[in-house]
Parts: structure tokens; sequence; C-alpha cells
């Protein structure tokens, strides 16, 4: 959820207006259930920062030790989901593209951290593509790597 409340309901009121159902990720547990058992396609934004970087896998990200959500990738070997990533960029005003590629069909064979590699390679390589279209303001480096604290979560 947002902050600004205000905010965080006219984008909630965009996102919901062809059907999509929002689930913010605090209530994702207790939410998801209800849905789990219907043919459903999820979209995830797992660009954002883990609230805890104590409870998080550690990956190099463009040269930099970097926290990401260790969720998705336990949730997709758990249902043993097909996992795309999902690019989207504009190619002139008004129109945009998204190019959709797959990960895996089979999340429960990959290794632990194996999946969230492939997508950071996948996020670094669009990035580099059109450095444009990256949000560099989502602090995404916001959180220091302390070897002490944090080096048995390195994968």
């Amino acid at each position: 959820p947002l902050s600004n409340q205000l905010l965080g309901k006219m984008i909630v009121k965009m996102r919901a207006k062809f059907g999509s159902i929002l689930i913010p990720a605090t209530k994702f547990r207790e939410e998801f259930p209800k849905y789990a058992n219907k043919p459903y396609s999820m979209i995830l934004m797992a660009d954002q920062n883990p609230p805890d970087p104590s409870n998080a896998m550690w990956m190099h990200f463009f040269g930099r030790m970097t926290p990401f959500h260790n969720g998705p990738e336990k949730g997709a070997a758990r249902m043993n989901t097909a996992i795309f990533m999902l690019n989207c960029y504009c190619t002139k005003r008004g129109y945009y593209t998204i190019d959709i590629d797959l990960i895996t069909t089979n999340s429960k064979a990959l290794q632990p951290g194996e999946l969230t590699k492939k997508y950071i390679a996948l996020i670094e390589n669009a990035v580099r593509a059109r450095p444009s279209n990256y949000l560099w303001s989502h602090k995404r480096f916001k959180h220091e790597f302390d070897k002490e604290k944090h080096g048995h979560l390195v994968v």
C-alpha cells in the first residue's frame, strides 16, 4: 500500500477497472487462498524492496549486493507454476509493447535462488536495453549489505 491513501485508492481503482483483483503484499497470505482454486493468472510487481533485508535473498544486481523478496520464488515452487517476465516499454507516445519471456514451466525443479537469478538477469538486460524505462527513483539500493548480518542470506 502507498503511504498517500488518496493516490493509493486512485491507483487501485484504475488497475481494477477491467476486473483485476488487487491484493496488497501485506495481505497476500490471507487473501490469495480465496482465489487459488479457480483458474487464474497472477502478476507480481516484483521490483520492490523487501521491507526487512534480514528476511530476504541477497544477490548481485548491477554489481551490487541487493536484497530480493523470497516469497514469490517459494510460492512458485510450492504451486509448481510457470513463470514469465513481462517487460513493458513505450515504442512511441501513447503506444506500448510488452515482451513476455518464459523463465520456467517447472518451478519445483529449480534450485533455491535460481528463479530469482534468472529474473534478475532479465531485468538487467531490459534496463541495459532501455535505461530510461527503469524507475531509478524507487530506491532499489537503499539497503546496505552487511556481511555479518546478511552473509548467510546470499544465494
